[in-house]
């Protein structure tokens, strides 16, 4: 055993590039599992402390609306349930602006008591304070702005609620967490409950009530509990665990398809490096089960070598990981965050990566090592063996599972759409290793002909020396995984990217104008800037559910419907000038063509809308094609929304420039700036979306690349291993005249050979997964419409030439600098 253990290690170390490619191989999918492991954890953390500068740990929040009898909540009828409610934390919120030497800005106003200010969740002051001392006309802010402004426990800043400036004494500064974390918008202030009552003139009720459940699982039972006790007010959930972790999947299930991809090349690589290790050792292993080593102690030590490359590119693959993971959360945090985000995993995460980095190489190995285990030891030491062949009826096979990962996702049920996808990848790439020798035969057939009228003898003798050449079919595979992969997510990323430019493309306005009053009278005096030429606002109601189906609407916007095809000019399933007159005279609706689909309406049927306390119906009068919300969007008119949902403020008012966007947007903001009013020109939503898209895709070509740089040292390794295997061959057709002009040319006949079908195959296995693609989008409410570029695929078709031929380029040197005799003398 000792012996067998030492001629293994002295293997391992002699043999360092096919060492150093099965390590890296496994280093690269461990690493990748890794960091998009820790990223869905970095993500939902980091969303989570989001939504806590709001919502802290409450669970439900109960607030005024419209049609509320007044502006303020009073506590009392939620203390009939103290069994079911941990906390109950009562706020009076408000939006002042925070006057500071030569400099206003908006703040976040939040008035409320220490002690449920603790209750709400993190909060870490300089000095502690208790009840009894935060009392008065007292303010704390965050130690970032103190730090910014120059400001000191004891210093007075001034806000303006409307009425004049009120001076507030910092009593103390806060650390940025929680309420006080440091994200883009208002400046947090937070004011004593009180105090903040007496400005409001709310007699001691509150705008917001901040509710927590004893248990997650309460939490439902509460909000309906709470609905019947509050049947005038909005009562709604803050964010279920369910809806973190789908915020979450949206940025890291598409990494984990990529990460499929290249945990499917390493397979591949491990696979048939092992195929070509047990066939070198076969010799040595019969001698020795010759001389009395069992058969199942060989084994062990085959798979012993195996584990022991897991190990090496666990570890390895850790430490990559964790850098990878950083700058993957620097990226994909960015979209909702400006707040510094630490890369965060769990112990979990490591024993994941790990666990898989050592159980891939022996996995991929084990089809191997079985194959010599069933070797008799007389065949062996007679060498009356055949280790590999391709079975031709695993054609037909491979071809039905290339149909059923083509159709599997379409007709998956809604709540498994991602792991029949998963699913349909696997197939996929087993099918695809099936297909592709029967592939090569097949175009190799044709290149024969082609090429022997081309090239003559040398030509149809390279097309020849495709078929059944397994060396050559490992890199068809390789070359076909990584070009997927590759042509994938620059095909994804080129949709997207044209879907939101596309959006903008339908506006016929110039600013987007944000904050401050938001109501008709604020439009009012923007449109009468010299600066404006006109305006429109409009109302929206976020997550309306529909009962009836199960699901919910992103957003419903209420518009203006004799002005609002004079600001967007959407295309709708009949004219717009039939369709939107018709809004404002009995509850009508135009859905979205993307949720027509998604819930197969047709004109007439009536939809349920609830919104909040409120059901009402709509009857669907047409579709509109806009992927305004991503598509997850429907339109009805101002009046039925103000009325059902309760809706007072716009979201937002379109201004049209009356010169340029810029200097509407320069003027809004010099006119209007104190009152909290802000802007957004229609270039910089565009340039803003672009940007977050394409720093998304940048790390996800990363990965596609990886796989693709993965597979193209497996194709140097295999076109090394396939001159070995040839090179008594090579030798003997020089013997018999060939030159070594004509052997060269063969041999890159060869490579482009392979590099044309690889990167046919690769094309042919993305489109096929593409098919599924807008399906898995659509699950996370992302719609888009594929854009195929045939220049994209040109440059494939280059790339996987130049691949091939350069991994080519060692072989045919050392096959001009060979010695004829010693060559035929070899065996």
């Amino acid at each position: 055993m000792t012996i067998i253990v030492r001629y293994l290690l002295r293997s391992v170390a002699a043999n360092r590039m096919r060492t150093g490619l099965i390590v890296l191989a496994i280093a690269l999918s461990t690493a990748l599992l890794f960091a998009t492991s820790g990223l869905s954890t970095t993500i939902e953390r980091t969303y989570t402390r989001v939504l806590e500068t709001e919502f802290g740990r409450a669970h439900i929040v109960i607030s005024a609306d419209r049609g509320s009898p007044a502006p303020f909540v009073s506590t009392r009828a939620a203390y009939d349930l103290p069994d079911r409610i941990e906390f109950i934390a009562s706020a009076v919120s408000g939006s002042p602006l925070l006057l500071t030497d030569n400099h206003s800005e908006r703040a976040q106003m939040r008035g409320m008591s220490m002690s449920d200010m603790e209750s709400m969740g993190p909060i870490a002051l300089t000095p502690q304070l208790s009840d009894d001392r935060f009392v008065g006309r007292v303010a704390i802010v965050s130690r970032l702005f103190a730090a910014d402004h120059a400001l000191a426990v004891g210093d007075w800043l001034r806000i303006d609620l409307g009425s004049g400036p009120i001076g507030l004494q910092i009593v103390a500064t806060a650390e940025p967490v929680g309420f006080f974390t440091d994200t883009p918008g208002p400046v947090p202030l937070l004011i004593p409950f009180e105090t903040a009552s007496g400005f409001a003139g709310s007699g001691g009720r509150a705008t917001a009530l901040y509710i927590r459940a004893r248990s997650d699982a309460d939490r439902g039972a509460l909000e309906s509990a709470l609905i019947e006790r509050f049947p005038r007010y909005r009562v709604r959930q803050t964010i279920t665990d369910e809806e973190r972790t789908e915020f979450a999947n949206t940025i890291v299930i598409p990494f984990r398809i990529m990460l499929f991809l290249v945990i499917a090349v390493s397979v591949y690589i491990i696979f048939s490096t092992f195929q070509v290790i047990t066939a070198e050792r076969l010799p040595t292993i019969g001698t020795f089960r010759s001389v009395g080593a069992t058969q199942r102690r060989v084994s062990r030590v085959l798979y012993g070598e195996a584990l022991l490359y897991g190990l090496f590119g666990a570890a390895g693959g850790i430490a990559l990981g964790i850098l990878i993971l950083r700058g993957m959360t620097y990226v994909a945090a960015r979209g909702f965050t400006a707040h510094a985000t630490t890369a965060t995993f769990q112990a979990s995460d490591v024993f994941q990566a790990a666990l898989m980095g050592v159980v891939l190489p022996v996995i991929s190995a084990a089809i191997p090592i079985r194959r010599v285990q069933r070797i008799p030891v007389k065949d062996v030491i007679l060498q009356l063996y055949e280790l590999s062949g391709h079975r031709r009826d695993r054609t037909l096979i491979g071809a039905l599972m290339l149909a059923a990962g083509a159709v599997l996702p379409s007709v998956a049920p809604g709540d498994q759409i991602i792991a029949w996808f998963f699913v349909s990848l696997a197939l996929v790439f087993l099918g695809t290793v099936w297909v592709i020798p029967f592939v090569t035969r097949t175009i190799a057939e044709l290149m024969m002909i082609a090429y022997r009228v081309v090239f003559g003898n040398v030509g149809r003798l390279a097309a020849q020396n495709l078929r059944d050449n397994s060396g050559i079919i490992n890199n068809i595979v390789l070359l076909c995984i990584g070009i997927a992969g590759v042509y994938l997510i620059n095909t994804i990323s080129m949709s997207v990217a044209q879907t939101v430019t596309n959006l903008y493309l339908q506006a016929d306005f110039d600013v987007e104008v944000y904050g401050g009053a938001q109501n008709p009278t604020l439009e009012r005096r923007i449109r009468s800037l010299p600066e404006v030429d006109d305006t429109l606002g409009y109302y929206v109601a976020n997550r309306v559910n529909l009962p009836d189906h199960g699901r919910s609407i992103r957003r419903v916007m209420g518009i203006y419907s004799d002005r609002f095809d004079e600001f967007w000019r959407f295309d709708y399933s009949a004219p717009g000038s039939t369709l939107l007159p018709v809004l404002p005279e009995r509850r009508t609706i135009i859905p979205s063509y993307t949720l027509r689909d998604r819930f197969g309406l047709q004109a007439g049927d009536t939809l349920s809308l609830e919104f909040g306390r409120r059901t009402a119906d709509y009857t669907v009068i047409g579709f509109v094609a806009a992927l305004w919300s991503n598509g997850d969007f429907a339109i009805v008119d101002e009046r039925f929304l103000r009325q059902d949902d309760g809706a007072s403020r716009y979201a937002a008012i379109y201004a049209r420039a009356a010169t340029t966007g810029a200097d509407a947007a320069r003027a809004i903001g010099e006119q209007f700036g104190r009152e909290g009013v802000w802007t957004r020109t229609v270039a910089e939503i565009n340039a803003r979306g672009r940007q977050s898209n394409s720093e998304l895709f940048f790390l996800l070509r990363g990965f596609s690349l990886m796989a693709m740089f993965l597979g193209s040292i497996g194709v140097v390794n295999n076109f090394l291993i396939s001159f070995m295997d040839r090179k008594r061959g090579f030798a003997l057709l020089r013997s018999i005249g060939m030159s070594r002009r004509q052997n060269t040319m063969m041999l890159l006949l060869e490579a482009v050979s392979v590099g044309f079908i690889g990167t046919l195959a690769g094309l042919a296995v993305a489109g096929i997964l593409l098919v599924s693609i807008p399906i898995v989008l659509a699950a996370f409410r992302v719609w888009i419409f594929l854009q195929y570029s045939i220049v994209l695929a040109g440059l494939m078709f280059a790339a996987g030439i130049l691949v091939s031929v350069g991994g080519s380029v060692g072989p045919t040197t050392r096959t001009r600098r060979m010695n004829l005799i010693e060559a035929i003398k070899y065996e």
